[in-house]
Formats: C-alpha cells, sequence, structure tokens
C-alpha cells in the first residue's frame, strides 16, 4: 500500500530530514475465503484503492508503493515498480467492471453489489497500534464504498491480526514489516509463513532470491 517517512531532527540546527522507511504497508486477503477466493474480486479491491489520496490525508508521511519493496531497500526496482502501477494503479472503472465480469450488481439501489442475494460486505481487521493504519483504514472503506463494496472496520492489536491471518481467521488485515534485507519476503508471504496463500512458484522464486546473488 505504502512506504513511510520519518521526519528526524539535527540537535544543533533543528533542520528536519524527510528518510524512507525500509518497509511497506499492505492488506492481506485471505484468498481461499469467499468471495475473495476470486482473483477479479481482489484485483478489483486493489485498482479501487487510491494511494495518492491516502498519502494527502497522511499529509504526504507516505509513498504510495505497488511492490512488496520500498526504495529503502535492498533489491528495490523502481521499473518494476513502474510496471506494477500500470497494473494496478487506481482505475474505479476497471475495478466496477471486474466486480460485474465475477456477477455482482446492484439490484436494490442501495448502492452495495449483491450476488445471489447476498451483498458484497467484507471486514478489514485494523491494527489499533499503528496509527497511520487507523487513519488510512476509513479513507479505503469510503473507497470500496464507491465500486459498491461494504467494508466494515474492526481494531485489533497487531500482535492479534498476525496470528488471525496465520489460522486463516479473517479477511482482509492492514499490515506493516520495516526491515532492510528483502528476504523478508520469504518469512512474511511464502507458504511457510502459515498465511492462506500458496503459490509454488511465487515459493520457488523466493526461495532462490535467497541464495542467488545479483550482478
Amino acid at each position: 500500500m505504502g512506504a513511510y517517512h520519518s521526519t528526524q531532527k539535527k540537535r544543533s540546527f533543528f533542520s528536519p530530514i524527510a528518510i524512507v522507511q525500509p518497509g511497506i504497508s499492505y492488506i492481506a486477503m485471505n484468498t481461499k475465503a469467499e468471495p475473495l477466493d476470486d482473483i477479479k474480486v481482489r484485483t478489483a479491491i486493489a485498482l479501487a484503492i487510491n494511494k495518492d489520496e491516502i498519502k494527502d490525508v497522511l499529509k504526504g508521511a507516505v509513498l504510495p508503493k505497488y511492490g512488496l519493496l520500498s526504495p529503502a531497500q535492498l533489491c528495490y526496482d523502481k521499473k518494476k515498480e513502474m510496471e506494477l502501477k500500470a497494473r494496478y494503479g487506481y482505475d474505479q472503472d476497471k475495478a466496477k467492471d471486474l466486480l460485474a465480469q465475477a456477477g455482482y450488481k446492484d439490484t436494490d439501489g442501495d448502492g452495495i453489489l449483491e450476488k445471489n442475494g447476498k451483498p458484497l460486505s467484507l471486514t478489514m481487521m485494523v491494527a489499533l497500534d499503528f496509527p497511520m493504519l487507523k487513519q488510512a483504514a476509513p479513507v479505503i472503506q469510503a473507497q470500496l464504498k464507491q465500486i459498491g463494496i461494504n467494508l466494515e472496520l474492526r481494531e485489533y492489536e497487531s500482535k492479534y491480526i498476525k496470528q488471525a491471518i496465520q489460522d486463516h481467521d479473517f479477511q482482509l488485515a492492514m499490515r506493516s514489516y520495516w526491515w532492510n534485507d528483502p528476504d523478508i519476503l520469504y518469512y512474511n508471504f511464502s507458504s511457510s509463513s502459515k498465511a492462506p496463500w500458496i503459490n509454488k512458484e511465487w515459493d520457488r522464486l523466493l526461495e532462490d532470491a535467497r541464495y542467488i546473488l545479483g550482478t
């Protein structure tokens, strides 16, 4: 979702210094639970989130990101980041189209889409001990409502949210990580992390990246 800026001050002159932190915030999705088991729904959610608006609400304290690494981390690739932005950048019309393709319609005119008589309603866990995430959550809630998704917010401690993800007892969850070495991706996003997503090719690439040195 984004990378954090941190502002520090020199003691002698009190000059502000902007620092990009080595990590990102993101929304974890339970890909095994309906309706998030449909890639069209997951992609629609990604496309409906306007990261620039979140940056404005947080007064420039974050940088919009579309990949899993921030510019402060090893192996960050600006070209790949731009490719991901082109693929998953804010596009409300495309998001609505994907939901229509997935079979969702607003049959009663209340602004919330339904499928087989069931409204498209999701719950997102928000870390109450991460102020930036708490501030961003209502913005995302409003953005998803614009494409017909009802998003309910539930606040918990980040430790509880981490366990809920490992137990597969969630739909959406806001998370953050900070670490200089991109090897953190293996611990957070591989099948061994106990998260509810399994992709053998992704696991292989993460495993290879732990041992193959770049040139």
